[in-house]
This record gives structure tokens, C-alpha cells and sequence, in this order.
């Protein structure tokens, strides 16, 4: 090993992660993808930043934006608790569970407030709107982990959230956002979602406030 080397692989992660900001691709990414990128930025294992690299990588996650939505449901999916009887191994029911968003300290979890954050971009694009600012989902849990155990609405109701302070983040979907939710994950697993979970709710949706 060349006592260059390990400069040019931190200038290699550097330019990769600068490049990454200078488009939406970073923030439009799902919280897996996310934690790829952060930890071969972090580890300095990056391919080297030359034009033969950083072009066909930054177009084609680009071009992968319409496929992230539903990488984000996947992920949020996958990332629910296993062990907590409220998530269905199913599909999404309306109580969804996410382990360790606070960690032993009581702060956030990067990581998995990143899920909390796919679950409200997704939500946004259901309801038409554009993706929430990812640091004011931080400031959200904030609030939540100063009022444990209370819930807190965000999106027009659309989802509520509560923590505790064994760090598990307890979160309530409307039904209509449900059902949406499960109709992507029929959509990448086929045989694999039941059909009720996949129906537009018949009664009328409580409504938050």
C-alpha cells in the first residue's frame, strides 16, 4: 500500500458524498440506500471518483427516483419490529412498530428515524404533496421522545406517532394510507400479500385531528 493511498480514498468519499448533495438523488433515497452510501463514505470504500465512475452511477440512481417509492415501503416493511405482535407479517396493519428509534441514550436513531421519514414521504406522495423536510421528522421525534408515550399527529392525521422510552416508536396510519401502503407491497410480492389486506377500506375512517 502506497502511503498516498489512504488520502485519495478519503478524498474519494468526500467527492462521492459532495456529489450525492448536488443532486435530490441522496434525499429521494430510500433509508437502505442511504446507510450503503453513508457507511462506504464512512469505511473510505468508495470506487474511485473518475468520470467513468460518477457518471453512470449519479444518472442511473436518477433515473431509479420512481422505483425508490416503492423501496421506501419495502424497507419500512422490513424494518417494523418482529418482535411485537401488533405488526402483522403479512402486511401493514393501522399500528405499526419500529424498535430502537431512540437509542440507550434516549437520543434518535439515524437509522431508523430514516425509516420513520420514508414512511412520511410516502404518505406525502398518497396525499399529493411533495416530501417533508427530512430534518423536521428529526424535530418530530424530538418532541415525541419529551412527551413519552403521548401521541403527536403529523400529516393532516394521516399518521401518529408516540415513543417510550425503551426507545420503540409506536405509529398509527389512517386506513386510507393502510391499504395504499399494502398495494405496493402486492405489487413487489404477489403471492405473498392477503386479499383483504390489499381492499380499500368500506367503513368510515376514524379521523384525527
Amino acid at each position: 500500500m502506497r502511503p498516498t493511498d489512504g488520502a485519495i480514498k478519503a478524498l474519494n468519499s468526500q467527492y462521492w458524498k459532495q456529489a450525492l448533495a448536488l443532486t435530490d438523488v441522496y434525499e429521494l433515497m430510500p433509508q437502505a440506500r442511504k446507510d450503503a452510501w453513508n457507511e462506504d463514505i464512512r469505511k473510505m470504500t468508495t470506487p474511485d471518483f473518475t468520470d467513468a465512475a460518477v457518471r453512470p452511477t449519479i444518472v442511473g440512481l436518477l433515473n431509479m427516483r420512481a422505483q425508490f417509492l416503492a423501496e421506501k415501503v419495502d424497507g419500512v416493511f422490513r424494518g417494523l419490529s418482529g418482535q411485537h405482535v401488533t405488526n402483522s407479517p403479512e402486511a401493514f396493519g393501522r399500528r405499526l412498530i419500529i424498535a430502537g428509534v431512540l437509542d440507550s441514550y434516549g437520543h434518535v436513531d439515524h437509522s431508523k428515524a430514516g425509516l420513520v421519514h420514508d414512511l412520511r414521504c410516502v404518505v406525502a406522495r398518497f396525499m399529493g404533496r411533495g416530501d417533508p423536510n427530512r430534518s423536521l421528522t428529526f424535530e418530530f421525534l424530538e418532541q415525541t421522545r419529551t412527551n413519552p408515550g403521548s401521541w403527536l399527529a403529523a400529516d393532516g392525521g394521516a399518521l401518529r406517532i408516540r415513543t417510550y422510552k425503551n426507545g420503540n416508536a409506536h405509529m398509527e396510519v389512517h386506513a386510507e394510507m393502510a391499504w395504499r401502503l399494502n398495494s405496493i407491497l402486492a405489487h413487489l410480492y404477489p403471492t405473498a400479500i392477503p386479499s383483504q389486506f390489499r381492499q380499500k377500506p368500506k367503513r368510515q375512517p376514524k379521523v384525527y385531528a
